[in-house]
């Protein structure tokens, strides 16, 4: 049996990866013009994650814990990097599917903003994409609740209480957080445009894709209401609780929700653009998306435990206002204005 990579190899090829695909989007994003808007915002979340993976590493670094700790926090964050490679690489794949698209229309003004437009509808409208960007945030709240943490068990024997202070604060806000996420996943995922819907139907006769394109049919979803996936223990899937399973994701309430047609294309450009934009959902995809989201509910749960049972053994010394000092000294050291007392 091979030996799992360390630590810092698993962070440093997470990181890497998603580099590439911020990278691969900006790219995708300028290709676009002022169709890009929502393609560039992506890749500037991707960016901003790739970065706080290094700094995770930098962080566990600098540890002065004990070895015992090092460990557990280690292993949490070592389940959260396993998510985040499942995450990305369907993301990565595309990403890779399409750069080539956009250059293949790059010299004919006309499709290229047609297929731009379809991009762009593909990623504030289609299942797929949401599922996965609402996923991704939520490794990155733990992480960033991880990183509170190691930093408050490794600094919370010394005099710095003010900052310890603000740390217990900023955790248990995280678990507010986590929590509501848990409970009230329509709320969170309200917050980045998407509400996360998964399943699937076997049942339905789909029309043509080029059908589609051209508008020439209602997509079953509208006819029908939304599909339901085939019934497994309780009508839900096995480990996926009721509240967080549906179907696909709805789109959000506003925004270029309609499918746009595609017009003056020969019938295989037609068919390469909807190859790289249609996103299907099958049962393939449906089982890996559902594997996605019990690990992260489960690593939201052990999150919760873990950070709950430190905020119970970390005592808060200070009150608030000798945080607001420490704030005030350290990052205003010229201000003579006293933080309480009169003026």
């Amino acid at each position: 049996m091979a030996e799992p990579l360390s630590l810092a190899a698993s962070v440093a090829g997470v990181a890497s990866v998603g580099y590439s695909i911020a990278k691969g989007l900006y790219q995708i994003a300028d290709d676009m013009s002022v169709a890009g808007l929502e393609v560039r915002v992506y890749a500037s979340e991707i960016d901003s994650f790739a970065k706080l993976l290094l700094h995770v590493q930098r962080t566990i670094d600098s540890l002065t814990c004990s070895a015992k700790e090092i460990a557990e926090i280690k292993t949490q964050i070592r389940d959260i990097l396993d998510n985040c490679d499942r995450i990305l690489k369907p993301l990565h794949d595309v990403q890779q599917a399409l750069v080539p698209l956009l250059e293949r229309f790059h010299d004919s003004p006309s499709k290229l903003l047609q297929v731009a437009l379809r991009v762009r509808w593909a990623f504030v409208a289609k299942g797929k994409i949401l599922f996965y960007r609402e996923l991704l945030q939520r490794q990155h709240q733990m992480l960033d609740t991880h990183l509170a943490r190691a930093t408050l068990v490794s600094i919370q024997d010394k005099k710095d209480q003010p900052l310890v202070q603000m740390l217990h604060t900023s955790l248990e806000n995280s678990v507010s957080a986590l929590n509501h996420t848990i409970a009230s996943p329509e709320f969170a995922q309200a917050q980045s445009q998407a509400r996360l819907r998964l399943g699937f139907r076997g049942d339905v006769s789909f029309p043509s894709r080029a059908e589609e394109a051209r508008g020439s049919f209602c997509p079953p979803s509208i006819r029908s209401g939304p599909p339901s996936r085939p019934s497994s223990t309780g009508g839900f899937a096995r480990g996926v609780s009721e509240s967080s399973m549906a179907l696909v994701l709805r789109p959000p309430k506003s925004g270029p929700t309609d499918e746009p047609m595609l017009v003056g294309m020969t019938e295989q450009e037609v068919q390469s653009v909807l190859a790289a934009t249609s996103l299907d959902i099958d049962v393939q995809t449906m089982d890996g998306m559902e594997l996605m989201l019990n690990k992260t509910e489960e690593a939201e749960r052990r999150t919760i435990d873990v950070v709950s049972q430190t905020l119970a053994t970390s005592k808060k010394r200070e009150p608030l206002h000798g945080a607001l000092e420490y704030v005030s000294k350290t990052c205003f050291p010229c201000a003579a204005v006293p933080v309480s007392g009169s003026i």
